[in-house]
């Protein structure tokens, strides 16, 4: 089975036959029409549950994208004497903001950095970029507390004396953190919508507002938004709606057992792939089943074609007729691939509504919820013990010996995950990736690398809430580096180890196969 359709082809050989009866189901059910109309039962069979009715905002938020984008570009000026807008946010409310600093065309006024870790020697890192030149903050948090954002924001708040010129807010309404910035003069506080739930958040000043900071333009962001909105939300032709095929694949792909997403990137578009795989793993990662995203990038990608796999070769540039460098391997494989072209420049805000729309498609054919987080809670709050001091801390690091042991179990179907609380630096990155081959290499599954704090946010949900076919390496960098959290009786170093240590404890307590280990020689040592 061959399809085309807004600058993606898809090649699905063995899913054919369920891709089609799915989609012909999806038509007489009319699922497009009540996605558009927010019928809620179309993930919750309560109809008077609020869960999912309070997160369907992003359907309309292109539409509320363009209403502001006269406001938005006036914010470039904001960043006068500024030239860093640096942002501190978690999830989704970070990885969009990224993308868009990194595939917008155009000369930028300022340039864009994310804090997204509490890692000290990160956080001191900064700290140092900051006070040498003022960067105008962007404090980033739907619900106003996340601890991650809070601390970095009491941290920089602190070391500029207390300025809220420095500072612009981004939150939902009510929330503690709109309070802050109203008492403290912040530079500017944008109330975000309150049902568009944050890794839906792309198309709203989550998203938007960085961008324009920095002084890119955000009209064809939303203008591309709004053409795929239409035509994902054409009840007229499921079969070549863009949004209903791309999400009619992945979810019958999980079901006959390809539940591993193997996203092929190029370098540039790699925050893209992060944002994809925050937005589908915690999206369908939920009551024992889910679709696994697995990033690769273009110039490094192993390419197994196991029946567990579902590929997906993303490219920027040329026309929606040119093939992808890997389409022709898959082909003669015989492996199920898609193919989508971003144009050039990339058409950021369209691939944003797609995938969006395509997880809220897919988690309606898992019998899923794509817009809640059940298992995210369990390590905030184990995390929560440890700083109480009611958890002691003794860290069940592993032996080498058990490392082996524990991967030793990996079996046909099963991935690997590298859960890295370490300095996200390039050199950590390089060290990550000879690791990654060495395991792809050796054991022949999927390997997925991750940093923490931010996986918990995303990621950490499928994790945690999946099938039980993932064999874990949480690596804490437990390294003496620190710095102080005003108001705070603990560090972040504290901090950090509270929430390794915490995940550590809520996968094992899932009967997950994991291990932690200090440091990332250790797996080194144990992989040779």
């Amino acid at each position: 089975m061959s399809l085309s359709t807004a600058g993606c082809n898809v090649e699905i050989r063995d899913l054919s036959d369920p891709v089609r009866a799915r989609l012909a189901r999806l038509q007489s059910d009319d699922i497009v029409s009540r996605i558009r109309d927010r019928d809620r039962t179309v993930w919750q069979a309560d109809p008077a549950a609020s869960e999912v009715a309070d997160r369907l905002g992003w359907l309309d938020s292109p539409l509320w994208c363009k209403d502001r984008l006269d406001e938005l570009g006036s914010l470039s000026g904001m960043t006068e004497g500024s030239p860093t807008v640096l942002l501190l946010g978690m999830g989704g409310s970070s990885l969009a903001p990224a993308v868009l600093g990194s595939v917008l065309p155009g000369s930028a006024s300022a340039t864009l950095e994310v804090l997204d870790t509490t890692c000290p020697a990160a956080v001191n890192a900064a700290l140092r970029r900051f006070n040498e030149k003022r960067a105008l903050v962007v404090v980033s948090s739907k619900s106003g507390t996340t601890v991650e954002t809070t601390s970095l924001f009491q941290t920089f708040f602190d070391a500029c004396g207390e300025e809220g010129r420095y500072f612009v807010a981004i939150t939902d309404p009510g929330t503690a953190l709109e309070q802050l910035a109203s008492r403290r003069n912040f530079r500017a506080l944008f109330r975000n919508p309150p049902d568009i739930g944050g890794r839906f958040s792309a198309l709203s000043y989550f998203g938007l507002v960085p961008a324009a900071l920095q002084g890119l333009d955000p009209a064809p962001v939303v203008a591309g938004a709004i053409t795929m909105r239409e035509l994902c939300l054409d009840p007229t032709s499921t079969g070549g709606n863009p949004g209903v095929i791309l999400g009619a694949v992945m979810g019958e792909a999980q079901l006959a057992g390809r539940d591993k997403l193997m996203v092929v990137v190029p370098p540039e578009l790699q925050p893209l792939g992060l944002w994809v795989e925050q937005l589908v793993a915690e999206s369908t990662g939920k009551s024992g089943r889910g679709i696994i995203p697995v990033i690769e990038l273009e110039d490094s990608v192993r390419l197994e074609t196991a029946p567990d796999r579902l590929w997906v070769l993303m490219a920027a540039g040329g026309t929606s007729g040119d093939r992808h460098p890997l389409a022709s391997l898959l082909r003669e494989r015989g492996a199920p691939f898609v193919e989508i072209r971003l144009g050039d420049p990339p058409d950021i805000g369209a691939e944003f509504f797609r995938w969006e729309f395509a997880t809220a498609v897919a988690g309606h054919i898992l019998g899923v919820n794509p817009f809640n987080q059940p298992d995210v809670e369990d390590s905030k709050r184990l995390a929560r013990h440890r700083l109480s001091g009611k958890v002691p801390e003794q860290p069940d690091y592993s032996t080498v010996s058990g490392i082996r042991t524990v991967l030793d179990e990996t079996r046909a179907g099963d991935y690997i995950a590298l859960l890295c609380f370490c300095l996200p630096d390039p050199g950590t990155g390089r060290k990550l990736s000879r690791l990654k081959a060495t395991l792809e290499e050796r054991f022949r599954v999927p390997v997925v690398v991750e940093y923490g704090p931010r996986y918990l946010h995303s990621s950490g949900q499928l994790y945690k809430g999946g099938k039980n076919n993932g064999v874990f390496i949480v690596v804490l960098d437990d390294s003496p580096d620190d710095c102080e959290i005003p108001g705070a009786d603990y560090g972040f170093r504290m901090l950090f180890r509270a929430q390794a240590l915490g995940d550590f404890e809520a996968l094992r307590t899932r009967g997950r196969r994991v291990v932690l280990l200090r440091g990332i020689q250790d797996l080194e040592d144990a992989i040779g």
